[in-house]
């Protein structure tokens, strides 16, 4: 994932926050018939000079064929627009996380390292203020921008005497 703006930097959190934040997220969604599965998570990093968008699905390794169809199938409804009441949600929790963060220490300090490497005091202002203008058809469109499904690498971690 090249670098972002502000805005696209909070499309793409908006978009794993409504892939995979709360209880009714799309890739819980998509695996909550297994009974497999020990975690499962979504996110999106960006560092100074590189990003990425990341799944992460934890379970026995001889399921592992059936949980990369089931996230191949998943991420295709990355470039679905995502529901009016699930976009509403994913904004929501994404903007309490900002206003929970700025109560600590911890979080002031990840707030501040934040704006120093985007080069921006402003940062989290911008970040708040784009995160409640973005539409689910702008966020799909920077989703086709950065994110190409066919284009991914499988990391599988697993413990072979299981």
């Amino acid at each position: 994932i090249p670098r972002t703006k502000v805005r696209e930097s909070a499309a793409l959190d908006l978009l794993a926050e409504a892939y995979c934040g709360g209880s009714y997220s799309i890739l819980k969604e998509a695996y909550a018939s297994s009974k497999d599965i020990s975690s499962i998570d979504c996110i999106y990093y960006e560092f100074r000079r590189a990003a990425m968008f990341m799944f992460d699905v934890s379970g026995p390794a001889s399921k592992i064929s059936s949980f990369e169809r089931n996230l191949k199938t998943s991420v295709s409804r990355l470039f679905n627009q995502v529901e009016k009441s699930r976009f509403e949600s994913a904004k929501q929790r994404l903007e309490t996380w900002v206003a929970f963060a700025a109560e600590t220490l911890a979080g002031m300090a990840n707030m501040i390292g934040a704006a120093e490497i985007n080069g921006d005091i402003e940062y989290y202002q911008k970040y708040l203020q784009a995160i409640d203008d973005l539409s689910a058809s702008e966020v799909k469109d920077i989703a086709k921008k950065y994110i190409d499904p066919k284009s991914y690498i499988l990391v599988i971690y697993y413990n072979p005497a299981s």
